[in-house]
C-alpha cells in the first residue's frame, strides 16, 4: 500500500507563488531555481493537498491560510 504523499517545503514556497498569476511549468521552474519535474511533482502533492484550485494552476488561498494558520 502507497503512504500518501506528505507536503515538502518546497511545496509551500510553489504554493505561495502561485497566489500570483500562473506562468508555464518551466519559466516557474526557472523562477524557483528548481527542475521542471519538482516543480510538477509539487503541483501533484497541493493538489493532493486540496491546496490548489481545481482546473487552474493557482493557490486555493483559503486552504492555504487554514493549513498555515
Amino acid at each position: 500500500m502507497q503512504r500518501p504523499a506528505q507536503l515538502r517545503p518546497f511545496d509551500l514556497v510553489v504554493a505561495l507563488r502561485l497566489t500570483a498569476p500562473s506562468a508555464p511549468l518551466a519559466h516557474l521552474a526557472d523562477e524557483l531555481a528548481a527542475s521542471p519535474s519538482q516543480v510538477h511533482s509539487s503541483l501533484r502533492r497541493l493538489s493532493t493537498a486540496g491546496l490548489l484550485r481545481e482546473d487552474q494552476r493557482a493557490s486555493n488561498t483559503r486552504g492555504l491560510i487554514e493549513f498555515l494558520s
